[in-house]
């Protein structure tokens, strides 16, 4: 996308972009297969990282700081306008929702003070991990389904014109 953002202007080539965008939308899909075994191990296996406090700190003010920058930046996007912008804010949010994941995996091993059971841990990742996942997959969908109806208004408008 970026690489696409450096060889050509944003907004010459719609079609190009929103075949761009449809594509992001395919790869979310796909890293969203990988996402899954992540959580998979997190839950089940127990394998959540240790960090010191000043480091945790220092994950949720980044966090926070990402999906709030994210959020704010969808909320202004319009649809689609353009395709290759609304992909790459559309990539923030899901990067921010999944440091959203690893900052409460990183919480609750790192200040469990040995009150909480790890049943407790695998239910609170679990449904934290269902939900990023969901939302990855609802992005990718709307990536997907929204860039091919704008391809085929685009096609149609073309046509006409000939």
């Amino acid at each position: 996308m970026l690489n696409y953002i450096r060889k050509n202007r944003v907004g010459e080539n719609v079609k190009a972009e929103l075949e761009k965008c449809r594509l992001c939308g395919a790869v979310f899909l796909v890293l969203n297969v990988v996402l899954s075994f992540i959580v998979f191990f997190m839950v089940y296996r127990n394998y959540t990282f240790f960090r010191s406090e000043i480091t945790t700190i220092a994950i949720a003010a980044y966090t926070f700081t990402a999906l709030t920058v994210a959020i704010v930046n969808i909320a202004k996007q319009r649809r689609f306008d353009p395709p290759v912008y609304f992909a790459l804010k559309v990539l923030a949010l899901a990067a921010a929702s999944v440091s959203l994941l690893n900052l409460e995996a990183t919480m609750l091993t790192t200040f469990n003070d040995g009150t909480m059971t790890l049943e407790f841990r695998q239910i609170m990742l679990g449904v934290s991990g269902f939900a990023v996942s969901a939302l990855i997959i609802g992005m990718a969908v709307y990536m997907i389904f929204g860039a091919g109806k704008r391809i085929k208004k685009f096609s149609a408008s073309c046509s006409e014109k000939e």
